[in-house]
Order: structure tokens, then C-alpha cells, then sequence
């Protein structure tokens, strides 16, 4: 198994960006990040919504593969006390002493899990890992700042007040802690990763697999095959696709790094998400990055606005151009997507870019490159500019300032006089030179479908690298 020793601070700088799974609040993203890289995540809590309440079984789910990592070694189950579920997960934490049922016979695993219930549970799972968790009597009174804590339940008050002082349970607020309120399946991750920073020994973290050929926005028009890094000591791949809600849609297996799911009862014409787990132990699975694609026939973009008056609303405060850099500045966003590059052979390959833009353009903007990269014709580009607070060539103000104009491949697609001298550039050759931009082209299309004009569609000058929003 392919295991990286290095310090929790050090982990959490390391894959504080990777997962932004789509459905998880801001605040979580660097805990599911950490909470993945050391494989504590569960194929029950990540296979669906993440917002939504965590349950009483799910939870078991997570400490036992918490308790599993850090102890190192099997549990041998008892009889199972319960006649609701079979869980494999929950009779171990039965077994360990870790939970109990509501009654004697019922777990009732499909319930949500209230968090002073979560606090005793994690406290139970570090004693019974051999782990010392404790609290002073001098000690909770210092952490007792909760203005609610007095709703806590006598049986779970000193959990919870370890829970405190370890910091694996954080209030709502500065002066609420909401004990008897439902935690949500982001939050049990959270709680799961802090209990591991704060009590395992040896931390492991594990190589997480990556999806290689698809991209955020892609449409996926016939075959919705894909394929992914393997992962060395992987046993066998889980990948998850949910709905456009997040909600769990389907799930399936592999044991090669790649797939082909077409026809396997997905709706065409729809939005999914998908992700893929290395399980690489029956309690450590490590998932990918998730994916946003459309499976279905390309989608008509029927919210285009035409209007230079809603444009100028859209892409400035007030519907009035920025008076000053700063100002302009504070709006842009820089964003990525994919694009084919052109190699020295004259192959082409995949790679990344990043382009400066108006922030209410973003998003449309990742939607663009997208389309060009997943076009048949595979148009290579090496130069992207985007926003850049200059006047033009003739002195007047550039559209570049306000981050609505990009330009591509400078040098093959010049901006020039109508009697073909050049003013910046050199040339445009359009199929003789793989970077200069064809009229009827995926780049023009791409452009156009979206209200964007072509700078080589000028009457006058013409800019064959120019894509304005506002029409200049």
C-alpha cells in the first residue's frame, strides 16, 4: 500500500486544495481535503449529499474506520444484538462498547445523529483505541462558554466537554454549541479528521486518484467512458456518480482505472457529478476530485443577453465602467480550464491554463474553454490574455480593463489595418498555421454561442486573436 509519512501541519498545506467536492460548505473543503489524504472518509457519507444530515449508521461508519487506522488491528464482532441492520461498521462499534442502540434490539441506523451523541461516540472510539482523553473538573469550567451547553444531557456532558477541549467539536457560534442539533455529513468529517490529528500516532496519508479526461462542464454526448491514475495497492475502484442535486445516483466498480458506464440507467440529458475511491483496505478508501458533467446531446445556451445596456449591468457595478484600476481590479477573478497544446512533433496534448477576467464572467468563461477543449477539432493554444488595465494602440480605453476581452495565439491571429499591415501580430493563416483561428472554427463557435464577438469579424481594423463581450 503506497503510504506517505509526514507531519498533520504539513498535510493540511499539502492537500488543503484538492478536493472541493461540490456540494461542501466553504469551511469544510480543507477538512474533507485532510480527512480524505488520510483515508477516513467513508463510501457511505461521500456518496451523498454532503450538506444533509449525517446517520446514526454512517457515523459508525467513519470512527470505526477512525478506530481502524489508529489501533491497527481487527475487531472481533459478537452476536449482533440488533434486528434493523446488519452493518458491519455498527456492530463493531457495538462490540468495542462504542454505541448503543435506542433500545435493546433497534440501532436504528438510517436516523441522524444529534452532536452530543457524536461527541460520546468519538470519545468512546479514542479510549477504546488505548487513547487518554480527559478533562479536569478545573478544565470544564474554563471551557464551558457555551451559552446553551446546560441543554446537554447528563451522559453526554463530559464528552462533549472533551469533545471542547480537544477541539474535534467546535460550537455554531462563539456562545452556541446547539448540543441537541443534527450534524450534517461534512461536519462528521470534520469531527472524524480533528480526532485523528489530535490522537493518532503515526499518521499515514494515501495517493488520491485523479480523473484525467473529463473536466468541469464537459458534455459527454455518446459514450460517457472515462479513466483515471491508478493507484498501485489499490484493490479495486468505487466510482460514485450523483445527481445535480448531489443526491446519490449510482455507483459501480472497476478493477482497471478506467470505465464505461453508458446505458448503465443514466438519464440523458442530464447533469452528474462524478468521483472515484481507491479502496485500498476494506476501511480505507481514497477519493478523487469530483467532476460536473452533462451526459446528453451539447446544450443550447438560452440565457445569452443581446442587449449592450443588460451586458454593461451584468459586468459592472451599477451598469457604469470602472473609473479606476483598483476598482477594476477588486472585480476580476482568475480562472482555469483545460486546452490542447501543440508539442514539437506536432502532437497534441492536454494541458491547463489560467486567464485574468471580469468575475461575473467566470464562470462563462471556464464554460468556453471547455467546449473548445472537448471539440473535435482540438484547437491548440499557447497565448491566452485576459484582463489588463491599458489604452489601446489609438489611445483610447481597452476593453481589457474591464475584463470583458480575451485574446488568443497573438502572434498567428495579428490586429491589423484592412489593408492586412499588421498593428500588433503577425499573420493570420488559418488551416496552414495550426494557431491561427478559422472563421467557421470550435473557437469562433465557442465565442459566438455565448453573445461574445470576433474581432475578425470587424468591417473596418481587424483583431483575428480579439473575443469581446461588449463588442470591442
Amino acid at each position: 500500500m503506497k503510504k506517505i509519512f509526514i507531519p498533520v501541519l504539513c498535510a493540511a498545506l499539502a492537500f488543503s486544495s484538492a478536493a472541493s467536492a461540490s456540494d461542501l460548505s466553504d469551511w469544510a473543503v480543507s477538512e474533507y481535503d485532510a480527512a480524505n489524504s488520510a483515508g477516513l472518509i467513508p463510501y457511505s457519507i461521500v456518496s451523498d449529499r454532503l450538506t444533509d444530515s449525517v446517520t446514526r449508521a454512517e457515523f459508525c461508519e467513519a470512527v470505526m474506520n477512525l478506530y481502524m487506522i489508529m489501533k491497527g488491528e481487527a475487531v472481533e464482532l459478537t452476536e449482533n444484538p440488533f434486528v434493523d441492520t446488519d452493518n458491519v461498521a455498527v456492530r463493531m462499534a457495538y462490540t468495542l462498547g462504542v454505541i448503543d442502540g435506542k433500545t435493546e434490539t433497534e440501532f436504528f441506523p438510517d436516523d441522524p445523529i444529534k452532536r452530543q451523541e457524536m461527541a460520546k461516540i468519538i470519545m468512546r472510539t479514542i479510549n477504546a483505541a488505548d487513547k487518554d482523553a480527559h478533562v479536569t473538573m478545573e478544565e470544564l469550567e474554563k471551557l464551558i462558554v457555551f451559552e446553551d451547553f446546560g441543554e446537554t444531557d447528563d451522559w453526554a456532558a463530559t464528552d462533549i466537554a472533551k469533545s471542547i477541549k480537544y477541539e474535534i467539536i467546535n460550537g455554531v457560534s462563539k456562545t452556541t454549541l446547539q448540543p441537541k442539533g443534527y450534524a450534517t455529513r461534512e461536519q462528521a468529517i470534520a469531527i472524524i479528521n480533528r480526532a485523528f490529528e489530535a490522537f493518532a500516532d503515526d499518521k499515514m496519508f494515501y495517493e488520491q486518484p485523479e480523473i484525467t479526461d473529463l473536466y468541469d462542464g464537459i458534455t459527454l454526448s455518446d459514450s460517457f467512458a472515462f479513466n483515471w491514475t491508478a493507484i498501485g495497492d489499490a484493490k479495486e475502484y468505487i466510482i460514485i456518480i450523483k445527481d445535480a442535486g448531489y443526491d446519490f445516483e449510482a455507483s459501480f466498480t472497476s478493477k482497471t482505472n478506467k470505465i464505461d458506464i453508458s446505458g448503465k440507467g443514466l438519464d440523458y440529458n442530464k447533469n452528474y457529478t462524478v468521483l472515484v475511491g481507491a479502496k485500498m483496505s476494506d476501511y480505507v478508501t481514497v477519493f478523487s476530485d469530483p467532476v460536473d458533467v452533462y451526459y446528453g446531446t451539447d446544450r443550447e445556451v438560452t440565457d445569452v443577453i443581446t442587449s449592450l445596456e443588460d451586458k454593461y449591468n451584468r459586468v459592472f457595478p451599477g451598469g457604469v465602467p470602472f473609473a479606476t484600476q483598483s476598482d477594476a481590479d477588486y472585480n476580476m477573478q482568475t480562472v482555469s480550464f483545460p486546452v490542447w497544446k501543440l508539442g514539437e512533433s506536432g502532437e497534441k496534448y492536454s494541458s491547463t491554463m489560467w486567464v485574468m477576467v471580469n468575475r461575473n464572467l467566470a464562470d462563462e468563461v471556464v464554460k468556453i474553454f471547455t467546449e473548445i477543449y472537448k471539440a473535435p477539432e482540438k484547437f491548440p493554444i499557447k497565448d491566452v490574455g485576459g484582463y489588463s488595465w491599458r489604452t489601446t494602440a489609438f489611445g483610447s480605453v481597452s476593453h481589457h480593463s474591464y475584463g470583458t476581452c480575451i485574446d488568443i495565439n497573438f502572434d498567428e491571429n495579428y490586429y491589423c489595418y484592412p489593408s492586412g499591415q499588421a498593428i500588433t501580430g503577425s499573420f493570420w493563416r488559418p488551416y496552414d498555421n495550426p494557431f491561427s483561428i478559422p472563421a467557421d472554427g470550435s473557437v469562433v463557435k465557442a465565442f459566438s454561442k455565448y453573445g461574445w464577438t470576433w474581432g475578425g469579424n470587424w468591417t473596418s481594423l481587424k483583431d483575428y486573436m480579439h473575443f469581446s463581450y461588449l463588442g470591442k
